[in-house]
């Protein structure tokens, strides 16, 4: 690519991940864990969140550690059950040893007073959460993360008190951690496995 197609290039990138931080700025705008969507209104969210973190995803890696460099990170992960509390449930049970492949989307955090890891922002996942785990996911697809540590955290039903579907990648691309975290504590949690 010439160094001129190359600038074009980059300033498309630039353009569509600054309209995406924007979109995505005003969807935050207007959401209120108060406010209760309808399913309608919760599939059109989760429309047009999927449809931009895609088009953003052609700018971005599939390192976690991308967000600390400002990039859009895409990972495909394997949630593996590895264990199921007592204080679990019947319905959470015969998930012991099941695997989940999902999709996250990390949009970076765009301001450039923030560094690792004092860096947050909003995510999206995809992908078929069984129905007892997708409780723990909320209404849309819609997610958020930050550093904490050496790890990114995320949270896919971000908003709520109770009921969260938690992330942790390492920014090392280490083998991570997930969980589904209710009043009483985490009530069923594995291995995330990276590239899976």
């Amino acid at each position: 690519m010439s160094t001129e197609a190359g600038r074009r290039h980059g300033g498309r990138v630039a353009q569509r991940s600054g309209a995406v931080a924007r979109g995505v700025q005003s969807l935050k705008a207007t959401w209120s864990p108060r406010r209760t969507w309808s399913s309608c209104g919760a599939a059109v969210l989760a429309a047009f969140a999927t449809a931009t973190l895609t088009a953003c995803a052609t700018s971005g890696t599939s390192r976690v550690s991308g967000v600390c460099e400002r990039s859009t990170v895409v990972q495909h992960v394997v949630l593996v059950v590895d264990s199921v509390s007592p204080r679990a449930g019947p319905e959470l049970v015969p998930l012991q040893g099941d695997r989940v492949n999902l999709t996250l989307t990390l949009l970076p955090d765009r301001d450039p007073l923030h560094h690792c890891p004092d860096v947050s922002g909003p995510a999206a996942w995809s992908g078929e959460l069984p129905d007892v785990l997708r409780t723990g996911a909320g209404d849309s697809a819609q997610a958020a993360w930050r550093i904490e540590g050496d790890a990114v955290a995320m949270n896919l039903n971000p908003g709520v008190f109770d009921n969260n579907l938690l992330i942790t990648l390492p920014l090392s691309g280490e083998v991570g951690h997930w969980g589904l975290s209710t009043f009483v504590g985490e009530v069923v949690g594995g291995r995330v496995l990276v590239g899976g």
